[in-house]
């Protein structure tokens, strides 16, 4: 182990310090990498630990509710899925994976909880959008100018109205069952994104815009897009 390269000693390192199972076992005497094998595993639980509090970060509502889907804890996750990236949200979508995974064969005892945690990670990605008041769009809806929703803007349907439960009442309390098509908006410097609820023909026909689009091609619509570009939600360009 000694004569490795140090890019290979660097990342072998990293990845028993990021899986239980081997920081976990009977230390050997000797040490492996060179270092006191107490000193690795003590590592290895803050590196856990850590990863734990990422998450928790994300999943505010939910995530006490996922560890008590069985076959969840985190020792088995940090074995599977082994971090790719240091940020919240990647490893915040490494365990909705693995939960999701786990709720294939065993339904959760909260019906509404895969609805809670996607909004929560979706919440999560759109807040990586980073605007600033710099980027506050113009508000033209002149004709001849073009729209587009502002960039980091999520889709995503649920199965229930849990947008209540973000900040309101216990978990456990069952939301109205019912199809809810929701848009995530970024907000200004770092604030929580606007998560606003639409009609399902709407959430369709925006989420089928890519990129620029002329407002005269919107006719349609002309009334949901003005809204959205007086609400902050789209920006316009000549």
């Amino acid at each position: 182990m000694q004569n490795q390269p140090l890019l290979d000693r660097q990342i072998a390192l990293l990845s028993y310090l990021t899986d239980p199972r081997q920081y976990d076992q009977k230390p050997e005497a000797e040490g492996i990498f060179g270092i006191d094998p107490y000193r690795l595993r003590l590592e290895g639980r803050f590196s856990l630990e850590k990863r734990t509090g990422k998450l928790m970060g994300v999943f505010r509502r939910s995530f006490e509710a996922m560890r008590n889907t069985p076959g969840a804890d985190l020792k088995s996750f940090a074995a599977a899925h082994p971090p790719h990236s240091i940020t919240r949200y990647d490893n915040a979508a490494q365990f909705f994976e693995f939960v999701s995974d786990l709720w294939q064969k065993t339904p959760p005892e909260i019906p509404h909880l895969p609805d809670l945690a996607a909004l929560e990670l979706a919440l999560s990605k759109v807040m990586l959008s980073d605007l600033t008041a710099e980027d506050a769009p113009q508000l033209d809806t002149a004709p001849g100018t073009h729209f587009r929703l502002l960039p980091g803007t999520e889709f995503l349907i649920c199965e229930h109205d849990i947008r209540p439960l973000l900040a309101g009442p216990q978990v456990e309390m069952a939301p109205e069952k019912r199809p809810v098509y929701l848009l995530l908006a970024p907000s200004l410097e770092g604030a929580m994104p606007r998560v606003l609820e639409l009609k399902q023909a709407a959430f369709e026909y925006l989420k089928s815009l890519q990129g620029w689009t002329s407002v005269a091609d919107a006719e349609p619509v002309a009334a949901l897009v003005s809204a959205l570009i007086k609400n902050y939600v789209m920006e316009t360009n000549q």
